[in-house]
């Protein structure tokens, strides 16, 4: 070490790790801000990939099985994004999850955002995955409310600004039931 003497030498110290340390880290393969860093780790380390365990989440929480519900939405990430966007099964573990009401909260301030951000606000994706109707919505069911935008909503000056024929505005239902949950995988 560049800063510690060996009394007897003067040299710098050298540094020894001991034969049974281990280090043993996470990493999120979809972080690509890293990716000059993740080369240069996976150069000089193993890997284990660690996939979503569905068999330990609970199988019935309200009538809602937590298992399908998050094998459905990966299944369906993985073909619209890829396998790498899987989401992790700590969610939906039986500490966190005890009834309906924690299920939503997941839902509303984790797994909708965090799809916002795979997809980037691309709403019919999203949409996709948790199996809800996009074109078609109806105004009593699902988790979302989806209104198309209207001639309506700008004066005649303004609608040259915007390309708004084929914009949605999309709002996460806070009334969504047990029944929109179980469309995800029924």
């Amino acid at each position: 070490l560049p800063y510690s003497k060996d009394k007897a030498t003067g040299n710098p110290k050298k540094l020894t790790v001991p034969s049974n340390l281990h280090i043993v880290a996470t990493m999120n393969t979809v972080d690509k801000s890293i990716a000059l860093i993740d080369v240069a780790l996976r150069r000089r380390f193993e890997f284990i990939e660690m996939k979503p365990e569905y068999e330990i989440l609970s199988t019935n929480i309200d009538g809602i099985n937590l298992q399908k519900m998050l094998e459905a939405m990966n299944e369906r990430i993985s073909i619209l994004k890829n396998e790498h966007y899987q989401i992790g099964h700590s969610y939906f573990l039986n500490d966190k999850i005890k009834n309906f009401e924690d299920i939503k909260n997941v839902m509303t301030k984790n797994i909708i955002p965090l799809l916002q951000e795979y997809f980037y606000d691309d709403w019919q994706s999203i949409c996709a995955v948790l199996h809800q109707p996009y074109n078609e919505p109806k105004d009593d069911k699902g988790l979302f409310t989806i209104k198309k935008a209207s001639n309506k909503m700008f004066a005649d000056e303004f609608k040259e600004l915007i390309e708004f024929r084929n914009k949605k505005i999309v709002a996460i239902r806070q009334d969504f039931t047990e029944d929109d949950i179980k469309s995800i995988y029924e």
